[in-house]
């Protein structure tokens, strides 16, 4: 994901199909030579936190929010 390209801040709306940023092309040397894809997390808290994976089902439920539960809360419809 192209970093740089974000133009949002923590509490900032955005609406079905706008674009958040962009992915890197698949396989190049902007992914590291991987496929392109994107992991869709929302993070409790406030630090920047970028592991990308969590060692316990604890600390995944302590640290993260169930994206489709959260949405479905704030409104949210299934397309």
């Amino acid at each position: 994901m192209k970093i740089n390209n974000l133009n949002f801040q923590a509490g900032d709306r955005v609406k079905a199909g706008q674009k958040i940023t962009y992915l890197g092309a698949a396989f190049s040397e902007e992914t590291g030579g991987e496929r392109e894809h994107l992991h869709f997390g929302i993070h409790k808290g406030s630090d920047e936190y970028f592991f990308g994976h969590e060692e316990t089902l604890e600390n995944l439920k302590a640290n993260w929010e169930n994206p489709a539960l959260f949405l479905k809360q704030k409104g949210a419809r299934e397309p």
